[in-house]
C-alpha cells in the first residue's frame, strides 16, 4: 500500500502546534514503514523542523520549497514519482498541505487516489474557510479531526456531508486523542516525594498562552494564602507567551508574588528536571486548541494532576476520568480546594500519580499511529484494492533530464 504524507510547515501556526504535527507525522511514517504493509513517502518543507528528523530516520522524503511555483514543481515531481502506482493514499497534515494534496490527486488517473486531510490541534483559519480553498478542502474523501472542537468548526461550513466514496458515511472523523511525543519522553522521570515541612511545589505548562488559566491560578493562590494549616508551598509556571505582564500584575495585586515563579519556555530536558522536583501538576485552562503536552506532561512524569472540567479535557481523558482530580472550570475557589486536598492527602497523590501514568501508557503516539494505519488499510481494502506488504518507497536518484524527486530536492 502506497502512501504520501504531505506535511508542509504552516509558519502561521504556533510553535507548539508545529512541533506536535512534526512529531506525529514522523511517528506515523515510522509505524507505516516498520509495520511492513505500507510504504510511506513524506513531503516536508525545506529547512523546516521535520526535514532533519526524516533524514536521521532515513525516511524517503522530498523537501519542498515555499511559494506557488515551488508547490507546482513538487506536484509535478510527485506525479512522475507515483505514475506507476495503481492505488495511492494521500494524507495531508495542516492547512499548508491541502492544496498540494488536491493538486497531486487531480494529476493522477481518476479513481486511483484516496485523499484525506488532518487537523490535529486547531481548525484552518477562518479567512481560509471560504471560497476556493474551502472547496479544495471539501473535495477530500476524509478529514481527520484532532478534537471535537475542530470537527464542529469544519461542520459549520457544510463539509460533514455523506460521501459514498469515503471511509464511512461521514467525511469528518475524530482522531483518538493521544499523548504527544514530548510528554511520552517524560515517562522515565522520578517525581519528588513531599516530606514533612518541605515546600510543596505546584507546576504548570504553557501558562502564558491565551485561556491558559494562569490568572485563575493566581486567584486560587490568594485563597491558599489565607490558610494557616498548610505546609509551605510554591507555584511554578512554565511556557512562553505574551501574558507575562498580565499574570505578574494580577499576582502582585493579589499579594502572592513571593509564592510564584514565572520561568518561561524550557526544552524537554529542563522540563524533566523541573517536573522531577514538583509534587503536583495544574491544568486549569479552557482553550479548545490547547496543546496535548499541557495536559499530559504531568501525568507522564508521575505527578498527580488537577484538571479543569472542560470539553477538551473530558474528551482527552475519556475512559480514564479517575486519573486526575477535576475541578469546575473557571472557579478559583474550586481550584484552591483541589490544591489543598492534594497537599493534605498523600495517599490520593500516590493513587492519582499511578492512574495518570497508566492513562498515558494507554494513549501513546505509536499506538495512535498504529490505529490510524489500521484505519487506512481498512479504507484501502474497502475500495477493492488489495493490501499487500510492500518495501519502503526508496527515493529515486537524481538523473539528468529527469523530474523524479530526490530526498534532498
Amino acid at each position: 500500500m502506497r502512501c504520501l504524507l504531505l506535511a508542509l510547515e504552516n509558519t502561521g501556526a504556533s510553535l507548539l502546534e508545529r512541533r506536535m504535527e512534526a512529531r506525529m507525522v514522523l511517528t506515523v511514517a515510522c509505524v507505516m514503514r516498520d509495520g511492513g504493509r505500507m510504504a510511506p513517502f513524506v513531503v516536508c518543507s525545506r529547512g523546516g523542523m521535520l526535514e532533519d528528523a526524516l533524514r536521521a530516520q532515513k525516511m524517503p522524503h522530498l523537501a519542498a520549497g515555499t511559494g506557488f511555483s515551488a508547490e507546482a514543481l513538487a506536484a509535478l515531481r510527485l506525479r512522475w514519482y507515483c505514475r506507476h502506482w495503481r492505488g495511492l493514499l494521500i494524507q495531508t497534515f495542516g492547512q499548508a498541505s491541502v492544496s498540494l494534496g488536491n493538486t497531486v490527486r487531480r494529476l493522477r488517473p481518476k479513481g486511483t487516489t484516496l485523499l484525506a486531510h488532518a487537523f490535529l490541534m486547531s481548525p484552518p483559519s477562518r479567512n481560509l474557510l471560504q471560497g476556493r480553498w474551502l472547496r479544495t478542502l471539501a473535495a477530500g474523501d476524509c478529514i481527520l479531526c484532532g478534537s471535537g472542537h475542530v470537527r464542529d468548526r469544519l461542520a459549520e461550513h457544510q463539509i460533514d456531508v455523506q460521501t459514498p466514496q469515503g471511509p464511512s458515511e461521514r467525511r469528518l472523523r475524530l482522531l483518538p486523542p493521544c499523548v504527544d511525543g514530548e510528554s511520552a519522553r517524560l515517562l522515565d522521570v522520578t517525581p519528588a516525594a513531599a516530606g514533612a515541612g518541605e515546600r510543596f511545589i505546584f507546576c504548570m505548562r504553557e501558562s502564558l498562552l491565551p485561556r491558559s488559566g494562569a490568572t485563575l491560578v493566581t486567584r486560587a493562590m490568594a485563597a491558599l494564602w489565607q490558610r494557616t494549616d498548610l505546609p509551605p508551598w510554591e507555584v511554578r509556571l512554565y511556557g512562553g507567551g505574551d501574558r507575562f505582564t498580565e499574570v505578574f500584575e494580577e499576582a502582585r495585586a493579589l499579594g502572592v508574588t513571593s509564592r510564584l515563579s514565572l520561568l518561561g519556555d524550557q526544552d524537554c530536558d529542563v522540563m524533566k528536571t523541573a517536573l522531577g522536583q514538583a509534587h503536583a501538576f495544574l491544568v486549569p485552562g479552557s482553550s479548545p486548541e490547547e496543546a496535548p503536552v499541557t495536559l499530559w506532561a504531568g501525568p507522564a512524569a508521575g505527578l498527580p494532576a488537577i484538571v479543569s472540567r472542560g470539553p477538551l479535557h473530558e474528551e482527552r481523558l475519556r475512559g480514564c476520568e479517575d486519573a486526575v482530580l477535576f475541578f469546575d472550570e473557571g472557579n478559583p475557589q474550586a481550584l484552591a480546594e483541589a490544591m489543598i486536598t492534594l497537599m493534605h492527602e498523600a495517599p490520593l497523590r500516590r493513587e492519582l500519580a499511578l492512574r495518570g501514568r497508566k492513562a498515558v501508557l494507554r494513549h501513546l503516539p505509536d499506538d495512535a499511529a498504529r490505529e490510524l494505519c489500521a484505519f487506512f488499510e481498512s479504507w484501502y481494502t474497502r475500495r477493492g484494492w488489495v493490501v499487500q506488504p510492500e518495501p519502503a518507497a526508496a527515493p529515486p536518484k537524481e538523473k539528468s533530464g529527469d523530474d523524479t524527486p530526490s530526498a534532498d530536492s
